[in-house]
């Protein structure tokens, strides 16, 4: 760590430091999330664009018992998804992604209002809503 430090003048988290974060954002690394670490993670919200941020779906249950408050990667970076798949073999028409990336936010909503109402994480009621759609 020390190298990265000072060869790309990073700063290194101490305690002090972690304390004042409110959002992780993992978006490079995915299974950022371990036994190793989810007890001692409390950071009020996870949410990145990284893919397989939690290396088992249990740690969703611990986080949610610590209180912090994790956004499912794949709801997280669909947006990214939704204007690749506008580029693809057809005209960009702009204004649809957009308007289609905008309903993301109510997505989420949803998400969260179906993982309190029930008692689940957020990972269970996104899974639960993908499952439906998928049938």
């Amino acid at each position: 760590m020390a190298k990265a430090v000072e060869e790309f003048s990073a700063k290194q988290f101490t305690e002090d430091v972690m304390d004042n974060i409110t959002l992780y954002a993992p978006c490079a690394m995915g299974q950022v999330v371990s036994a190793r670490n989810v007890h001692s993670i409390r950071f009020p919200i996870i949410c990145g664009s990284a893919n397989n941020q939690l290396i088992q779906e249990n740690n969703a249950e611990i986080l949610q018992r610590n209180g912090v408050l994790y956004v499912p990667d794949y709801l997280a970076n669909s947006g990214g998804v939704i204007n690749v798949a506008a580029e693809i073999g057809q005209i960009y028409e702009r204004q649809d992604v957009n308007a289609r990336v905008g309903l993301l936010s109510e997505q989420l909503w949803d998400v969260l209002e179906i993982a309190d109402n029930q008692s689940i994480t957020p990972l269970a009621a996104a899974n639960m809503l993908a499952e439906a759609r998928l049938q």
